[in-house]
């Protein structure tokens, strides 16, 4: 239907000329507004958590392609090599390494178990993103020498250790033990490192050279992990490394094959998300329903005139659904801005948050402040997702939309005859 000016001038003239229709009106932008506003910081924190997580994840615990060699570290090298120069324009670096579960043990006997990974000396310039990634909190990265470790900042408080102390690290995998007074190794430490974000990492992998392979993990798999340029490209990536020539027995994976229950999870997640939006959007969509549904008793005698005076029952329902679509359009516009508003001002936000916690918290509850802290890099780093700002605000527009049209059925019920008798 071609929009007539009087249609556009008429609904306008229903929402600001008398005041308990501007009120109806106001309350329904007003409900679209807040819940834009909140589902797009919600929105944006899920996705930064859910973003943080896994470029954490890719970074440090896992890689865009890994393939699983053999024990032989001579073939192991030479291919990792051949990738490094064949496939530069895919390849951003290649790491040769290996894990082994083992226990750590300091001098006192406390002991934690973990996860030595065993890695190249030069392991900062072979992958410097690696290094993005984690921060020194002591001592530096360094494993030039066979009997350094680098160790996670969890590892060390539950060590009680620092750089310099001296631990025992006892391998729990491969065939090393050859007698029981060969499976431990002295180990010094000579750097603690964090992550940015609580992964947990800290308190599993510590750093080994990866020359102790022999001593701490023989008959154990080397591993050749890739980072890509573009984690998206990994298809084409694994097909040129399988065109290099894997040996038999090697097995070539991506970060979508081992990382598939994380997007199981984060799958779950968004369709609780999207439920969420849709409950909260029928309840606007019924708040909309009943002010426009009181709004067309309010009009009826106005309504009536206008079919008598020959509008189309169709154009004079328009009229309301063109006061949907204002409200729509008024609440989304006005909800994207506070939420990305918010969004935005979100670690100030919390930063306040956390002021007036100490202020009150502290003063007449000491003791339960020091049990909640809130530091997530969620609350850091929000990201915004225009593909979730544009399904947010199609679903406002739509539902408030589909409100007015079910508030204007009524006025099929409206008689012109009567309504002017009676009038």
């Amino acid at each position: 239907m071609i929009l007539k000016p009087w249609l556009l001038q008429t609904a306008l003239k229903y929402i600001f000329t008398k005041r308990s229709a501007f009120w109806i009106i106001l309350i329904s932008i007003i409900g679209i507004t807040s819940g834009v506003a909140i589902l797009v910081v919600i929105l944006s924190i899920m996705n930064g958590s859910q973003m943080i997580y896994y470029e954490n994840s890719q970074e440090l615990l896992s890689y865009h392609v890994r393939i699983e060699a053999d024990d032989d570290y001579a073939d192991s090298f030479l291919f990792a090599n051949e990738i490094r120069r064949e496939l530069t324009d895919d390849v951003l670096s290649v790491n040769l390494y290996y894990e082994v579960l083992g226990m750590l043990v300091n001098s006192r006997g406390k002991q934690i178990t973990v996860k030595a990974r065993g890695v190249e000396p030069d392991i900062m310039e072979l992958d410097p993103r690696m290094m993005e990634f984690l921060s020194m909190k002591s001592g530096t990265f360094n494993l030039s020498e066979d009997n350094l470790i680098v160790l996670g900042s969890d590892m060390a408080r539950q060590l009680s250790v620092s750089t310099g102390s001296e631990i025992s690290f006892y391998s729990l995998g491969g065939g090393v033990a050859e007698s029981a007074d060969k499976i431990e190794h002295t180990f010094r430490v000579a750097g603690v490192y964090e992550t940015d974000w609580g992964l947990g990492v800290d308190s599993v992998i510590a750093f080994v050279p990866l020359g102790l392979y022999e001593q701490i993990a023989r008959g154990l798999d080397f591993q050749i992990g890739l980072k890509l340029r573009n984690s998206g490209s990994d298809a084409r990536a694994m097909k040129r490394v399988a065109a290099l020539g894997l040996s038999e027995g090697w097995e070539l994976s991506s970060w979508r094959d081992y990382n598939r229950s994380f997007f199981g999870a984060l799958r779950m997640e968004k369709t609780v998300m999207l439920l969420l939006v849709v409950l909260i959007f029928i309840v606007f969509a019924v708040n909309t329903y009943n002010g426009l549904s009181r709004l067309i008793y309010d009009k009826q005698e106005e309504l009536g005139i206008l079919r008598a005076m020959g509008a189309t029952p169709f154009e004079v329902r328009y009229i309301f659904i063109l006061q949907g679509i204002v409200i729509a359009v008024a609440g989304a516009a006005l909800g994207s801005f506070f939420g990305l508003l918010l969004t935005v001002n979100l670690e100030e936000i919390r930063t306040f948050a956390m002021a007036v916690k100490d202020e009150f918290l502290y003063r007449f509850v000491p003791s339960a402040g020091y049990q909640y802290s809130w530091n997530n890099s969620a609350f850091n780093e929000p990201r915004i997702l225009l593909k979730d700002l544009m399904i947010v605000n199609l679903m406002a527009l739509l539902i408030s939309v589909a409100a007015a049209a079910l508030a204007s059925i009524k006025i099929g019920k409206i008689k012109p005859a009567e309504v002017l008798r009676y009038e």
